[in-house]
């Protein structure tokens, strides 16, 4: 009978160094967002506090205008979308109940000119 006490010798101390990793990875995720979160509150503190601190109108943040645009960006994919789809439904529509009659297919290329026994 072979004892588990030298498995559990070496897997507690492997499951502890992945967790101290992984936390210590987690972590210096936390102070990089921290930190870019606090130069973003910064530069908004400055730009309500005194709008015209050496910047022009259209580099002050305008969220409402750029919530527009995100919105009629999405709305715009997925109107241009759903009218591909249903192009290509319809057409298979019409496919099968008009018996294939749709555009003609196009032209067949040219044979290649046959050489004739005699000549050869």
């Amino acid at each position: 009978v072979v004892e588990l006490n030298p498995q559990y010798a070496i897997l507690f101390p492997l499951f502890a160094t992945m967790f101290t990793a992984s936390s210590a990875v987690a972590k210096a995720r936390c102070d990089v967002d921290f930190k870019a979160a606090n130069a973003a509150a910064d530069e908004l503190a400055q730009k309500a506090a005194n709008p015209k601190v050496g910047r022009s109108e259209d580099q002050l943040l305008k969220p409402l205008v750029g919530v527009r645009k995100l919105i009629f960006t999405v709305f715009k994919t997925i109107f241009l979308e759903t009218k591909t789809k249903w192009s290509k439904f319809n057409d298979a529509l019409n496919r099968i109940f008009n018996g294939g009659a749709g555009p003609p297919p196009p032209p067949a290329p040219p044979a290649p000119p046959r050489r004739n026994a005699e000549s050869a």
